[in-house]
């Protein structure tokens, strides 16, 4: 039997970091890197073959947006982001589609002063990720879905209309049993799961100054974002930042 894997990466990247930093295994979002996509889905559906299957990630395009300096900052950064997951993928055979484009609307206003702070969101990877479904359906064929966008729901039951097996695929807790219904069966990734397919943390090269055996300081870090500061997905996923509203 075909298989095509069709992974909604929104999706995908805010759960898998939320299943794995609940059991603190990861703090930061490019951890996730080490996460291997193949193992985890070999291991959740018990098929071997799915480490030479199809898989298809969809997210937006990311392009910078200049209408505020702090805005035009948060998107370049975004996008540096991105194609650093691209090739993270890519490194793992699995297949980047840009899809749809981020907009850029207002957040809900702040309580406090009213300001309203941009927020970035998605629009038109789920009609993509729906078509290509669509068209990857017929007999002998298993499609695979990571999502829980419930706009999928009609492209599933055309897809399986035209003799297609679909598997949906959820996390623990936050499936959604609606999109999971429409599918033929349902698994769920657990925290043990999810935690198999993290691979070892990479050895950290030592500084410059000690590998010279020198007495020079290294240079003071800058420090490592966490996933609200560096992570697309949790801007994507945040309705409303704080701001500085100044001394009281």
């Amino acid at each position: 039997m075909k298989t095509i894997v069709f992974i909604d990466g929104e999706n995908f990247v805010y759960q898998m970091r939320d299943s794995l930093a609940k059991r603190r295994l990861i703090k930061y979002r490019d951890e996730l890197a080490r996460v291997d996509i193949r193992k985890l889905l070999s291991d959740l559906l018990q098929d071997p073959t799915m480490k030479q299957s199809k898989i298809l990630y969809y997210a937006a395009k990311v392009r910078v947006v200049d209408n505020t300096p702090e805005l035009k900052e948060r998107t370049e950064r975004y996008a540096t982001e991105a194609e650093k997951w691209k090739a993270v993928l890519a490194s793992q055979n699995v297949e980047y589609i840009e899809a749809g484009h981020l907009l850029v609307r207002d957040g809900k206003p702040c309580q406090q002063c009213g300001h309203k702070e941009p927020v970035l969101t998605e629009k038109g990877v789920d009609v993509q990720l729906a078509t290509d479904l669509i068209r990857s359906s017929g007999e002998n064929v298993r499609l695979v879905l990571l999502s829980s966008d419930g706009d999928l729901i009609p492209a599933v039951e055309e897809s399986k209309r035209r003799g297609a097996e679909i598997v949906y695929v959820g996390f623990y807790g936050v499936s959604n049993n609606t999109l999971a219904n429409a599918a033929s069966r349902k698994l769920i990734i657990n925290g043990k799961i999810a935690a198999a397919a993290l691979g070892p943390k990479p050895k950290e090269e030592a500084p410059r100054s000690q590998k010279e055996g020198t007495s020079r300081k290294p240079r003071k870090s800058q420090g490592r974002p966490n996933f609200a500061e560096d992570s697309l997905m949790a801007a994507i996923e945040q309705q409303h930042t704080q701001h500085d509203h100044g001394d009281n």
